[in-house]
């Protein structure tokens, strides 16, 4: 009742005392018969929940314990439902951590704005709210005063009520960075463990929900077909405009980029999804030089950075990038990106206005579910999430002309469940390119498995360094019977070394490897350069088939003639 009173107290009514709001609807939850007040983590959570789930907005406990992983992972469950739970930090006078982002923990402060002796404190508090010599309600008609973080978190969770009353279309996230926004800052400037954020107010509150706008919800997706990307997109440096290119990905317009253009997104609701996460978007460029790049940022939370920080997710250079063709690039967000109010920006660094760039089939979404086969060239220096279910001492480089994958020590590459069942019953291919750097020991290992029809994992090969060179080399594994038609096939790659193995072109499929041991050995017999495959190249190049486009500008002419008798002339290896 005590607890009830400090949120909920009725108000203008000349009796007693008043509640932060004066007209809420008041749920009350037993989670405990206890005659000493105590409960269990599981019933007060299990209480949280089934407030939640029964229409509350916004959700009190007035018990200690606060900080715990299943508080976080039921706040995030709220959080979905569209509810905001608010915790007591405890009253042991004691330091607590760590911070938990998607519920509120509420410590006290005296009728002085200092911190209350008995309260909490520590990264784990988000705000303060009085709670010493507190006025409240009591059981049977009664009035009384009483300490206590069980009395400072309703009231900063009758704060959050206060800006739900406002707009009743705010997600839990918009109430959270306003009731954040709106405190008092007390003690040392900015977040701090004894204050948190500062003391809920609810004057600020409530001013600042009425003008409050919207973090855009995520997922969002864009083609670029119409100006709608504007509304998310404004341009903050050049002249940003779409174009038309003939191979857009998605249907006839992309956004054009040159020289030192420069697009920002709206704020967005970065822990709106949470994680397992990625942006991704399709990239094709021209006219790029040594030094020219494209840079894809984030804006980091200025209580972790400060002000107007900037952080790069992606450098994308000229290498790798191609000018005849889209490249997919997927990214896991990164954690950073997990807060209520990130924008996202792409900087286009050339050098002058010949470089573009073009962007289309832009979108910010879940991972979806892998897909059959798995094929990986790393064009993009990135690990596609899509693939990839663990990484570890593992990234994207540039080495022997080209991106690949680099595992140092104790590295795990480790696919999603490659869906093989579709093709029927049917051998299933694993090859891939190797090679190691001058820093491994002859002994080194790298250690390809795959699962099996049991579920197990099979070692298929153990590679060594002495085996490997430091320049790419074709590895062709077999795959024995038990390991063909699995719905949920992984590979894993893992390694031992005090150097760096080296991945590129990673396959698992049913299309078997080609014989080919050449660019310019196109035809059969393969394995030989001969009549039949100038024959071959020719009727491609007068039919204007992709295969006689060696050098992916998209066009047909004398240089790509030049470049396949290069090829043809330089033999099999």
């Amino acid at each position: 009742t005590f607890v009830a009173g400090c949120a909920a107290a009725q108000g203008n009514n000349n009796t007693g005392v008043t509640g932060v709001g004066w007209d809420f609807s008041i749920m009350p939850i037993r989670v405990t018969n206890n005659t000493d007040g105590t409960a269990s983590a599981f019933s007060i959570l299990d209480g949280a929940r089934w407030a939640a789930e029964n229409g509350a907005h916004i959700v009190n406990a007035s018990f200690s314990g606060g900080t715990s992983a299943s508080n976080q992972s039921v706040g995030r469950y709220l959080k979905e439902l569209g509810a905001l739970l608010f915790w007591a930090s405890g009253n042991d006078g004691a330091y607590i951590e760590p911070n938990r982002p998607d519920y509120v923990i509420v410590g006290s402060t005296t009728s002085s704005d200092n911190r209350s002796g008995f309260s909490n404190y520590g990264p784990a508090v988000d705000v303060t709210a009085p709670g010493s010599s507190v006025r409240s309600t009591r059981r049977f008609g009664s009035y009384g005063n009483g300490s206590g973080t069980s009395y400072a978190s309703p009231i900063a969770a009758g704060v959050g009520a206060m800006i739900y009353s406002v707009n009743p279309d705010f997600s839990a996230d918009d109430v959270q960075d306003i009731l954040y926004k709106s405190v008092d800052d007390l003690g040392a400037s900015g977040r701090d463990d004894f204050y948190g954020r500062g003391r809920v107010n609810t004057h600020n509150a409530v001013l600042m929900a009425q003008s409050y706008e919207r973090p855009t919800t995520l997922p969002l997706g864009f083609s670029f077909e119409d100006s709608s990307w504007q509304s998310i997109f404004s341009v903050s440096a050049g002249d940003v405009e779409t174009s038309s290119p003939a191979d857009a990905p998605e249907g006839v317009s992309v956004l054009r980029l040159d020289h030192d253009d420069t697009i920002v997104s709206e704020r967005l609701a970065g822990r709106s999804l949470y994680d397992d996460a990625m942006f991704s978007f399709a990239l094709r460029s021209e006219g790029l030089e040594t030094g020219d790049s494209l840079l894809v940022q984030y804006l980091e939370d200025p209580e972790v950075a400060g002000e107007d920080s900037w952080a790069t997710i992606s450098q994308i250079d000229s290498r790798g990038l191609s000018s005849s063709s889209f490249v997919r690039f997927n990214q896991e967000l990164p954690d950073g990106m997990q807060w209520h109010g990130v924008q996202l920006r792409f900087v286009a660094d050339g050098s002058d206005s010949s470089d573009v760039w073009y962007i289309d089939d832009l979108s910010i979404d879940l991972i979806p579910e892998s897909t059959a086969p798995l094929d990986q060239q790393f064009e993009s220096n990135t690990i596609d999430p899509v693939a990839w279910h663990t990484v570890t001492n593992t990234e994207a480089v540039y080495d022997n002309d080209t991106f690949a994958v680099r595992l140092t020590d104790n590295a795990t590459l480790r696919s999603h469940e490659i869906p093989l069942l579709q093709f029927g019953f049917v051998q299933p291919y694993l090859y891939f390119d190797a090679w190691v750097d001058g820093s491994v020991s002859p002994d080194d290992t790298l250690v390809v498995e795959v699962t099996t029809i049991g579920g197990d994992w099979e070692t298929l090969t153990t590679l060594t360094a002495s085996e490997l060179s430091d320049s790419p080399e074709f590895i062709n594994l077999d795959m024995p019977i038990y390991t063909w038609a699995i719905d949920d096939m992984e590979v894993r790659f893992t390694t031992d070394t005090t150097g760096g193995f080296y991945l590129d072109n990673i396959y698992l499929g049913v299309e078997a490897p080609s014989s080919a041991c050449s660019v310019a050995d196109i035809a059969e017999p393969f394995g030989e350069l001969n009549f039949f495959d100038v024959s071959a190249f020719l009727s491609a190049f007068s039919a204007n088939e992709p295969a006689a486009d060696l050098n992916g500008d998209g066009q047909y002419n004398f240089f790509d003639v030049s470049d396949y008798l290069t090829q043809f002339n330089a033999g099999c290896p």
